[in-house]
């Protein structure tokens, strides 16, 4: 540990972990728990800052004391000489491979005050006070928690066939089901994916989704201590698993027990009593688990009396696999062969999802702004705002023309019909003058002086579920240049900018890097605030919140499926609080349009539509329902039309992702799951939302609620049986 104390504060000390269980995968979400030991008699109020200075992977000179961006977590630190407080700060886009970076204790309610404590790392000199390993890219990330130190660490290196990609665990290299050696035309070429899995316990778990976005699958045991988990804690399992998360918990026998909480979203509960069983090894047991009767819930294993032995569910955009025996004990240690393989494929695997590809697209995609370049990220669809458009060449060349006019021959004309051309030394600035405040009047007019947000958002959710994911790209316009603080009220949320600045240079938008370093991002208990956020005069900056969504009720739904025509029939019903327009449901690579589905109302499938075919080629939502609402400003019609087609286009190319590359390096192309598409025996119901309610936690700016344009798609996994 190398602490860094500033004057008059050697009784401080700080220490960092970074990852889950000691792993981390750079590039995405870290959490990054820090411990601090007070060793003085005075009182710590501020905050634990983490930043990196990424300046030195460009060759520039590193600037640490004035960051681009802070994330950040309230902290009061008492005297408290052998007991150590942990905090736990959510970081993205941050690699200790390639980043200098630092954490520190910043004084003051806004983190402004005197730095007490600092460590900081040096990437070209490889000082490295931190703990915690990098995941390889592709590698699996699987944690584990139960009361066996040991646990699911030994999975590490196991090939599975499988990799991590950002719309989650898809086929790798084939390999061959004795030797786990890579065979097919990328054999060879590329580095075939590994799990990386580690033996946590429930303190080390995060307490924000945040910190589970580079894992691929989170194991808990019924055994381990699971009630001492914090309410954060469960609550950022389940908005983690809402978003596409695979979440698996299996039994111990008759030990152990589900904290209600957690019990809440899980298909099944352990009874407690066991069940002798067959293990690979030799005979067990299992701990009996009772369904609960929630939609969509299958049971893939029995044991010969037909007690449920695994069985699974959708939840939200994630899933939820229950096993009633322990796949870490001992007998499972020594299992080996196609059998294992197969097993743990099905254990870590979870179904399709959008959520997690747009999540990890904004996090890795190159920037775009002002509406150049491709829109390959939920925060560039927010860009569609008139005030953003650069003027025509045609009215660029008219009022260059009548400049030139009325600055030379008119004024030369008007002084020489009066016999002044001497005043020309006058007239010649006054007119540059006018002609500068008018050009400045004319664009003030255009580009409007009030602020005002965007917010295109992605919820998915699954039939009974009453919570839901959102993740929401946001722009801020603003009219001119400052820099504002924004609070979003709700626990779950959290911020980040949507392109961070190292990612392409130190300005944009003609902005200088001082107008955007130090932001600050800070969660807390009561939800995320963003310090010192800095737009550019007539600009719009970006940024992406993720948060959990409670709806008011269920989409419910009786949808069966008729073997003979493989068509779907029944009804769907909107039990939430939201109206949702224009809904579509895809069954099958074909949409049957629904039309509006107001709170209550219901859609009956009959099985006799004509179904519109061709897959997400023909995804419904491409201009046909964009008509503007002549009771609203135009401007803004015009805004909320075009990110809707964005978001509309967004989706329909996650839903036809080309598999030729997959061909190539020996991968079948009919085991990839497309980012966002229906898994077997399921349906997606797809409809629209401008009610900003359902589009994530409530936003202010400066205190004061702005303008704002939210345009949402909601999506709905449907089981038919």
């Amino acid at each position: 540990m190398a602490v860094v104390p500033r004057a008059g504060a050697q009784d401080l000390a700080l220490h960092a972990d970074l990852g889950v269980g000691g792993k981390y995968r750079a590039g995405s979400w870290i959490p990054v728990t820090v411990t601090a030991l007070n060793h003085g008699d005075q009182n710590y109020h501020g905050q634990i800052q983490v930043f990196a200075d990424s300046l030195s992977a460009q060759g520039q000179s590193p600037s640490l004391d004035r960051p681009t961006e802070v994330f950040a977590v309230p902290a009061s630190i008492p005297p408290s000489q052998n007991t150590p407080q942990r905090f736990q700060v959510y970081t993205r886009d941050l690699d200790p491979t390639r980043d200098n970076f630092t954490v520190q204790f910043a004084e003051g309610d806004r983190g402004e005050g005197r730095i007490a404590a600092k460590i900081v790392t040096t990437a070209n000199y490889h000082v490295r006070p931190f703990s915690g390993t990098a995941i390889p890219a592709g590698d699996l990330f699987v944690v584990g928690v139960g009361s066996d130190p040991v646990g699911a660490s030994f999975l590490s290196g196991l090939r599975l066939g499988l990799r991590h990609t950002p719309a989650g665990v898809q086929p790798a290299l084939k390999l061959d089901a004795n030797s786990q050696q890579a065979v097919g035309p990328g054999a060879g070429q590329l580095h075939t994916p590994t799990v990386q899995a580690v033996a946590a316990q429930p303190g080390d778990l995060p307490d924000s989704a945040a910190g589970y976005r580079g894992v691929d699958a989170v194991l808990l045991g019924a055994d381990a201590a699971l009630d001492s988990l914090s309410d954060a804690q469960i609550q950022a399992l389940q908005m983690w698993t809402l978003s596409g998360g695979r979440l698996v918990v299996y039994g111990a026998g008759s030990g152990g027990a589900v904290p209600a909480a957690l019990q809440q979203f899980l298909p099944a509960r352990f009874a407690g009593d066991a069940v002798p069983i067959s293990l690979p090894s030799g005979p067990g047991v299992a701990t009996r688990m009772i369904p609960t009767g929630a939609a969509g819930v299958e049971i893939r294993q029995k044991a010969p009396d037909g007690t449920p032995l695994m069985l699974s569910g959708r939840y939200g955009a994630g899933s939820v696999l229950m096993i009633a025996y322990d796949p870490t004990s001992a007998p499972f240690r020594a299992w080996t062969g196609p059998a294992q393989l197969s097993f743990w494929r099905s254990v870590v695997t979870g179904g399709s999802a959008l959520l997690p590809y747009a999540m990890q697209t904004e996090e890795r995609g190159s920037p775009r702004f002002y509406g150049f370049g491709y829109r390959s990220r939920i925060s560039d669809i927010v860009l569609h705002v008139p005030q953003l458009n650069a003027p025509g060449v045609l009215t660029v060349a008219i009022f260059l023309g009548l400049y030139i006019i009325i600055l030379v021959p008119l004024n030369y004309f008007v002084l020489k019909k009066i016999d002044r051309r001497e005043w020309a030394w006058i007239t010649i600035p006054v007119l540059v003058l006018v002609v500068s405040a008018g050009a400045y009047g004319v664009a003030y007019a255009a580009k409007g002086g009030s602020l005002f947000v965007n917010r295109a958002t992605i919820v998915e959710t699954s039939a009974g579920t009453s919570q839901a994911a959102a993740f929401s790209g946001c722009g801020l316009f603003s009219s001119h240049r400052t820099t504002y603080d924004l609070d979003l009220s709700n626990p779950t949320a959290i911020a980040a900018d949507s392109a961070p600045i190292h990612t392409y240079n130190r300005s944009w938008g003609g902005a200088t890097a001082s107008s955007f370093d130090g932001v600050r991002y800070v969660s807390s208990g009561s939800g995320s605030a963003v310090r010192g956020f800095g737009v550019n005069m007539w600009s719009m900056r970006t940024f992406d919140v993720q948060s959990l969504v409670d709806l008011g009720g269920t989409i419910d739904s009786s949808l069966k499926n008729n073997s003979q025509t493989n068509m779907c029939a029944g009804s769907i019903t909107n039990h939430t609080s939201y109206a949702l327009d224009n809904c579509a449901l895809y069954w099958n690579g074909s949409w049957i349009t629904l039309g509006d589905l107001a709170p209550g109302g219901s859609a009956a499938v009959t099985g006799n539509e004509n179904p519109i075919t061709g897959g997400f080629d023909v995804f419904p939502f491409d201009g046909r329902y964009h008509a503007p609402s002549p009771k609203a400003n135009a401007d803004r019609v015009h805004s909320t039309a075009g990110m809707k087609h964005a978001l509309a286009a967004f989706a329909k190319s996650l839903g036809r992702e080309s598999s030729e590359s997959y061909e190539y390096y020996g991968v079948d192309p009919e085991g990839v799951r497309k980012p966002f598409s229906a898994a077997t025996g399921e349906a997606l119901l797809v409809g629209w939302s401008t009610d900003s309610h359902i589009a994530g936690p409530p936003l202010k700016v400066d205190g004061q609620t702005p303008a704002q344009d939210d345009v949402t798609l909601v999506v709905v996994h449907i089981p038919v049986r």
